[in-house]
C-alpha cells in the first residue's frame, strides 16, 4: 500500500488532557487536522485543529501562527471564530482551540449545491474581506481562509471563519494581493458551483462561466492571477465585490443589446433583400421593353419592305394611261411617305429617349434612397454608440456612488445590523432603476429605428404609386391617339375613297393575293362601290358619257379626296398605335402587340382588293373583281 492511501497515524495529543476532552476526529488533510472536543471546567464544546509545519516553508511559519493566535485570542470580531487555546504539542506542532460553530461550512454548502445567487456571493466575499482587512490591520500574519473552515450562518449569511497556517517566504507573509486572492478564489468556487481553482493564468472564469459579463471576468482573472503582461492594475477588492453583487444587471444589459444588434441586423438583411428584389423586378421589366421595342422595329421594317415591294409591283403593272395620271401621286406619295417615316422615327427615338430618361431618373433615385439608408444606419448606429457610452459613464458614475456607499457602509458596520439592511435596500432600488433606465433606453431606440423604417417604406409605396398613374396616363393618351385614327379611317372610308387594283400576276407570283387569304378577310370585303369615271373603249378622248379624258382624270382625283397610299399608311400607323398602347397592359403584351401589327399587314392589300368595284359616272357600267383581283367581268346595273 502506498503512503498516500495509507491511514493517518494517531497524534499525541495528551498535552491537552488537563483542559479538553478529546470526543474524536473530525477531519484530516496535508498537515491539518481536527478533532471534537469539550473544556472540562465548563463543558464548552470546542474545535481542536493539530497542525504541523507546512511543507515548503521557508519562513517559521508555525511559529508566526503561535503568535498569531496569542494575538487573536485577546481580540474580538464578529467574523472570527473565538480563540480559547493554543498549545504547542511538539516543536513541530502546534494545537488551535476555538469554539465549536454549529452553521455549516462553505465547502458543504457547495457540495450539496446551495443557490449562489450574484447579490449573496457578494455579501458573503463582503464579510470575508472585513474580516481580512481587519485581521492585516491587527498585524496578523497568517489570513489563509479555506472551504472548510469559512462556516455560514442560515438566513443570515452571516460568516464565522478561523486562520490557518500556510508556508512563508523568506521575505514574510502575503499582502493585500494575497488577500484578494483569497476573495477571488472563494468567488470562483461559488459562482463555478465548486470547481477547483485554477493555477494556470490562461485558465478564464470565462471558459466555465461564458454568459459572465466581459467586465467580471477580466475582474476575476485580474484577482485570482495578479497582473499579466499588457493588463491595468488589479481592481480594489471592494469595487469587485460591487461588480459581482451588479452581474446579473450587467448580464440582461449585454443579453438586451446583443437581441437588439440582431433584431437590427435581420431587418437590414430583410431591407437588402427588398430591395434586390425591387431591382431585379425594375432590370426585368426594361428588358421586356427593350425586346418589345426591338421586335416591333423589325416587324414594321418587314412590313414597310413587304408594302414597298406590293406597291412597286402595282405601279409597274397598271395601265400606262394609270401611270401617267399617277406619276404626280407617286412623288407626293413618295414624299409623304418619307415624311411618315420620318414621323415615325422621331417618335420612337422620342420613346426611346423618354424611357432611357425614366430609367435612368428611377436609376438615380434608388441609389439615392439606398444613399439615404446608408446614412441613416451610419446615424443610427453612431447614436446608439453615443448613448452606449453615455450608459457606460452613468454606469461607472453609478458604480463610483455605489463603492462610496459601500466604503460609508463598511465604516458604520458597528453601528449594527440596520445600517447594513438599509443599505441594502438603498442598493437594490439604484440597481432597479438603473435597470428600469437601461431598458427604457432600448426600448425608445427600437421604436425610434421602426418609426424610420416605416416612414422609408411608405415614401417608396407612394412613388412607386406615382409611376403607375404616370404610366396609367400614358397609356390613355396613345389610346386616344389610336381611336382618332381609326376615326379618321372610317371618315375616309364613309366619304368613299377607293384603290383600284388590277392584279395582273401569275398564279405562281409570290405577291400574287391568296384567294385563302382573300376568303379568311371577307368579312372586310363587303363591296362598297364607289362611283368611278372609266374612260371610252372607242374614244381616247371622250368616254361614253361624254366626258374628255381630262373632265375624266380631274372627277377621279375629286372622287377620292385623299390618296390611297395615304389610307394605307394610316392604316399601319394606328396599327403600330394598338401595339405600342396594349404593350403597356398586364398579361401577354407581346403576342398583343404581335397580332395587332398582323392584322395592319394584313389590312393593306385587302382595302386594296375590296376597292376593286368600279362604274362609270353614268351609272353605266359596274367593273367586278375576281378572286385573284383581277377585273374579269363587267355588267349593267
Amino acid at each position: 500500500m502506498s503512503a498516500k492511501n495509507e491511514a493517518p497515524k494517531p497524534q499525541d495529543l495528551s498535552a491537552l488532557d488537563d483542559a479538553y476532552r478529546i470526543i474524536g476526529e473530525l477531519s484530516a488533510r496535508d498537515n491539518i487536522r481536527s478533532y471534537l472536543a469539550t473544556r472540562t471546567t465548563d463543558e464548552l464544546d470546542v474545535l481542536v485543529l493539530v497542525e504541523d509545519a507546512p511543507p515548503g516553508d521557508a519562513g517559521n511559519a508555525l511559529t508566526h501562527f503561535a503568535a498569531d493566535a496569542n494575538l487573536l485570542e485577546s481580540l474580538d470580531h464578529r467574523n472570527l471564530i473565538p480563540i480559547r487555546d493554543g498549545r504547542w504539542l511538539g516543536e513541530n506542532r502546534f494545537a488551535l482551540v476555538t469554539d465549536r460553530c454549529a452553521a455549516p461550512t462553505l465547502a458543504t454548502l457547495v457540495a450539496r449545491n446551495e443557490s449562489w445567487s450574484y447579490p449573496r456571493v457578494a455579501t458573503i466575499l463582503h464579510e470575508v474581506n472585513g474580516l481580512l482587512e481587519w485581521a492585516r490591520k491587527q498585524k496578523v500574519v497568517h489570513r489563509t481562509l479555506t472551504l472548510d473552515t469559512i462556516h455560514v450562518e442560515p438566513n443570515t449569511d452571516r460568516v464565522l471563519a478561523s486562520f490557518i497556517a500556510e508556508p512563508l517566504s523568506k521575505k514574510g507573509g502575503p499582502g493585500a494581493e494575497g488577500d484578494a486572492r483569497t476573495i477571488a478564489s472563494l468567488a470562483w468556487t461559488m459562482i463555478t458551483r465548486g470547481r477547483e481553482v485554477p493555477t494556470n493564468p490562461e485558465d478564464s472564469i470565462g471558459i466555465v462561466r461564458p454568459e459572465l459579463p466581459r467586465r467580471v471576468v477580466e475582474a476575476t482573472d485580474a484577482l485570482l492571477h495578479g497582473q499579466r503582461m499588457g493588463e491595468t492594475d488589479p481592481p480594489a477588492v471592494l469595487d469587485y465585490i460591487a461588480l459581482l453583487a451588479m452581474t446579473q444587471p450587467l448580464m440582461e444589459g449585454d443579453v438586451a443589446a446583443a437581441e437588439l444588434q440582431a433584431v437590427i441586423h435581420q431587418e437590414q438583411v430583410l431591407d437588402r433583400e427588398a430591395w434586390a428584389a425591387t431591382e431585379q423586378e425594375y432590370n426585368e421589366r426594361i428588358e421586356a421593353q427593350d425586346r418589345a421595342i426591338q421586335a416591333e422595329r423589325v416587324e414594321m421594317e418587314e412590313t414597310l419592305r413587304t408594302e414597298r415591294a406590293t406597291m412597286e409591283e402595282t405601279l409597274r403593272t397598271a395601265r400606262e394611261e394609270m401611270e401617267r395620271t399617277l406619276l404626280a401621286e407617286r412623288e407626293e406619295l413618295t414624299d409623304t411617305l418619307a415624311t411618315e417615316r420620318q414621323k415615325l422615327a422621331d417618335e420612337r427615338a422620342a420613346l426611346e429617349r423618354q424611357m432611357t430618361a425614366q430609367r435612368e431618373e428611377l436609376e438615380a433615385q434608388i441609389a439615392s434612397e439606398r444613399e439615404q439608408m446608408a446614412q441613416n444606419v451610419a446615424t443610427m448606429e453612431q447614436q446608439m454608440s453615443t448613448e452606449r457610452e453615455e450608459l457606460a459613464r452613468h454606469r461607472e458614475e453609478l458604480e463610483r456612488q455605489v463603492a462610496e456607499q459601500r466604503e460609508q457602509l463598511a465604516m458604520s458596520m458597528s453601528d449594527g445590523e440596520r445600517a447594513l439592511a438599509d443599505a441594502r435596500a438603498e442598493f437594490d432600488a439604484e440597481t432597479k432603476v438603473q435597470r428600469e433606465e437601461v431598458e427604457q433606453l432600448l426600448a425608445d431606440q427600437r421604436a425610434e429605428f421602426d418609426r424610420t423604417i416605416i416612414a422609408e417604406r411608405n415614401a417608396f409605396e407612394a412613388e412607386k404609386e406615382g409611376l403607375a398613374v404616370f404610366h396609367k396616363a400614358e397609356r390613355e393618351q396613345i389610346e386616344a391617339e389610336r381611336r382618332a385614327l381609326e376615326e379618321l379611317y372610317l371618315a375616309y372610308e364613309a366619304e368613299g375613297h377607293v384603290i383600284e387594283v388590277e392584279d395582273d400576276r401569275s398564279d405562281d407570283d409570290p405577291g400574287r393575293f391568296s384567294p385563302g387569304l382573300l376568303a379568311d378577310l371577307a368579312p372586310l370585303a363587303v363591296a362598297q362601290p364607289v362611283v368611278e369615271p372609266l374612260p371610252g373603249a372607242g374614244d381616247p378622248e371622250e368616254s361614253e358619257s361624254g366626258l374628255s379624258r381630262d373632265d375624266a382624270k380631274r372627277s377621279k382625283r375629286a372622287s377620292w379626296g385623299l390618296p390611297a397610299s395615304v389610307v394605307l399608311l394610316t392604316v399601319v400607323i394606328a396599327g403600330t398605335a394598338i401595339g405600342i398602347g396594349r404593350g403597356d397592359d398586364d398579361g401577354d403584351a407581346e403576342a398583343s402587340m404581335d397580332r395587332d401589327m398582323r392584322r395592319a399587314a394584313v389590312a393593306t392589300p385587302v382595302l386594296a382588293a375590296r376597292r376593286t368595284a368600279v362604274i362609270d359616272s353614268a351609272g353605266g357600267t359596274i367593273a367586278l373583281p375576281d378572286s385573284n383581283g383581277r377585273i374579269r367581268d363587267s355588267m349593267r346595273p
